[in-house]
């Protein structure tokens, strides 16, 4: 496996988790209307912390650290474009060195 397909399986596996977090909200949505059991409900919460701490354990592909590591002046998530640990650009892939 070639460096550049390395990185973007993780930046695909990145998304995905994104993904879970999203359909696990939108089946708990759809069952608060249309079928509000309280095991459902429970299960689709826990379901979404499992899947928002997949989305927090993300590591970058450069340097293994955590993408979504906790900020001393706050969380800001959504906003964060690189890595806090090596400055990498999310969904970038760095060019193969010249041989």
């Amino acid at each position: 496996m070639t460096e550049n397909e390395r990185y973007s399986k993780a930046w695909q596996d990145r998304r995905s988790r994104i993904f879970s977090i999203l359909a696990v909200v939108v089946i708990l949505l759809a069952s608060l209307r249309l079928w509000p059991d309280p095991l459902v409900v429970g299960g689709c919460l826990v379901g979404i912390m499992v899947a928002a701490y997949r989305f927090y354990d993300f590591r970058c592909p450069r340097c293994r650290e955590r993408f979504l590591a906790f900020q001393k002046d706050g969380l800001g998530f959504l906003s964060r474009q690189r890595c806090q640990h090596c400055s990498l650009e999310k969904n970038t892939v760095p060019k193969e060195p010249q041989r």
